[in-house]
């Protein structure tokens, strides 16, 4: 985990963390759970708050259980985040200069991933 001046996260890492944790989880996690998956450091309220915030994007599902709540990740996240990107493409200075920045940042695993897609719907470089 990447962290800024002194020990303070940059902007969307404890979210992104948040994802991941709930996401690594084997079923839906407490608000306990996920935060001692992310660091035992950050505070139980910050992390409800984060999950409680997840949910209202769409990220997260949120489950009563017992007193509490549970959390798993969203059937529709995948959705909401290509939303997303889609709008950063249209924010960006140029589609391609985006695209082609967001792709370097994929690792091996992830450029064969996509070609393997692109492939398979007939959308193979010319």
């Amino acid at each position: 985990m990447s962290r800024m001046k002194g020990n303070r996260r940059g902007h969307g890492e404890l979210e992104a963390e948040v994802i991941a944790a709930v996401g690594a989880a084997d079923r839906p996690a407490t608000v306990l759970e996920v935060q001692r998956c992310v660091d035992s450091a950050t505070s139980y309220s910050a992390v409800h708050t984060i999950l409680n915030r997840l949910v209202d994007k769409g990220l997260v599902d949120r489950e009563v259980a017992g007193r509490g709540h549970v959390y798993q990740p969203s059937r529709h996240a995948a959705g909401v985040l290509a939303r997303h990107m889609g709008e950063m493409l249209d924010r960006g200075p140029s589609r391609s200069e985006v695209l082609r920045s967001f792709l370097g940042t994929l690792n091996d695993e992830d450029h064969a991933l996509l070609r393997r897609w692109l492939d398979g719907h007939g959308l193979a470089p010319a």
